[in-house]
């Protein structure tokens, strides 16, 4: 299982996987609250998630160039770096 987490205005989801890798999913903000400044505070509170969990060794999160144009900056200016890109 992981963990579900939704307020008012954001949701995030880890999910565990193999080996100690902590995928963040279903990560965003509801459409009222874009453009507010909050998505770096929900994403630093879904990374704070993930790395409490048991057994954790690494955290990574699968993005899409059709997201929020922010979304690459926000995961790059929390520490998380391009691991491979794919071409569908």
């Amino acid at each position: 299982g992981g963990l579900l987490a939704r307020v008012d205005c954001q949701q995030f989801r880890t999910l565990k996987t193999n080996g100690g890798n902590v995928e963040l999913a279903c990560f965003g903000l509801v459409a009222n609250f874009i453009g507010r400044g909050l998505g770096g505070y929900l994403l630093s509170k879904a990374i704070a998630s993930a790395w409490l969990m048991e057994g954790t060794k690494r955290v990574w999160v699968r993005t899409c160039l059709l997201y929020h144009p922010n979304a690459l900056v926000n995961y790059q200016a929390r520490g998380f770096e391009i691991y491979a890109k794919v071409t569908e």
